[in-house]
């Protein structure tokens, strides 16, 4: 669980699939364990870019969003066992009340197009009220593989 026990966290997520071919994995934080989401129009803001091999170089940015983005490319299917995605999520101050939690990212994999893609990301909850939970999911169908771990760093 979120709690004040650290002041960072990180979420490592490896062999992450999506449902659906070029979806973009979202996130978004709780104040009351998962009950609620913070999920109004300006809630979050985030800025990400990323590399292909292809050469294609992404950025994705928001002021005001529902979710963060942390990765700009998108995913493949998985109806493709070699499709997917790792990486590692840090989360600072997540219990401070006078700081607002800061997510960066940083990660790879094999894009929606069949390139390898290198990806990193930066957003925050535009609140400062204390995040004890946090939410993964696809911007269309469902995450159908992959592992998630949270680690607290003291």
């Amino acid at each position: 669980s979120i709690d004040s026990t650290y002041g960072m966290y990180a979420i490592v997520m490896h062999s992450v699939s999506a449902a659906n071919n070029h979806d973009n994995l979202r996130v978004r934080l709780s104040k009351d364990g998962g009950s609620n989401w913070e999920d109004d129009a300006s809630d979050y803001q985030y800025a990400c870019e990323g590399k292909g091999s292809n050469t294609e170089e992404v950025q994705t940015v928001s002021t005001g969003q529902t979710y963060m983005i942390l990765d700009a490319h998108t995913y493949a299917d998985s109806g493709d066992a070699s499709h997917s995605r790792t990486g590692v999520v840090y989360m600072a101050n997540p219990s401070s009340t006078s700081k607002w939690t800061v997510l960066t990212a940083f990660g790879g994999g094999v894009s929606g197009d069949n390139y390898a893609f290198l990806g990193e990301g930066c957003g925050f909850l535009q609140d400062d009220g204390a995040v004890t939970a946090i939410q993964f999911y696809m911007s269309t169908g469902n995450i159908t593989t992959g592992t998630f771990k949270l680690y607290g760093i003291s």
